[in-house]
């Protein structure tokens, strides 16, 4: 089956849950070989947190103020400073940017040089049934927010089969190779 750790979904009370098992929970994620931790760091502002630290991949949700191109540059400053920092330590990045207004995710891309930009459908519906408000399974399955983290689980996947590949034989590692198993 799937183990799952659950911590609050409220930002500032996961952040403290994650601060307290800094010290004795990720040094025994970080110890197994086969384990895949998602983990929701809350809003990372200044440092990087132990866990983005201490992670293989880390992915930054970033939503755009869509009524105001100068907010949504000054959010985007902040994404840039983050996966720079994440760069700095060689840890990859993909932004899920949610919103295609006032910049296109390829804008963002260029912007932010992120390892990957995968933009988020704008699906007010889903958002709200995967809050907790009654709806269809099956529309849920084919709405375009669902779609949209298809393609983001696929990135993510990606760059860890990628990641992966390149830990088992560094020296043998071979990027075209990499690329013709994608």
């Amino acid at each position: 089956g799937l183990d799952v750790l659950l911590a609050p979904t409220r930002a500032v009370e996961a952040v403290a849950v994650i601060h307290a098992a800094t010290a004795s929970v990720l040094p025994v994620f970080a110890a197994i070989d086969s384990s895949v931790v998602i983990a929701d760091g809350g809003r990372l502002r200044g440092a990087l947190s132990a866990l983005a630290i201490r992670s293989d991949l880390v992915v930054i949700a970033h939503r755009q103020n869509s009524g105001s191109a100068a907010a949504a540059t000054l959010g985007l400053e902040r994404v840039a400073e983050l996966t720079s920092s994440l760069a700095a330590r060689a840890i990859p990045a993909v932004v899920a940017l949610i919103g295609d207004r006032p910049y296109s995710s390829a804008e963002v891309a260029d912007f932010v040089e992120a390892d990957a930009v995968v933009a988020l459908a704008h699906d007010p519906w889903a958002a709200a049934v995967l809050a907790g408000r009654a709806g269809s399974a099956i529309r849920l399955r084919r709405s375009p927010l669902m779609r949209s983290f298809a393609e983001l689980a696929g990135v993510i996947s990606s760059r860890l089969r990628h990641l992966h590949l390149q830990s088992l034989a560094p020296s043998l590692y071979d990027e075209r190779l990499v690329d013709d198993l994608r």
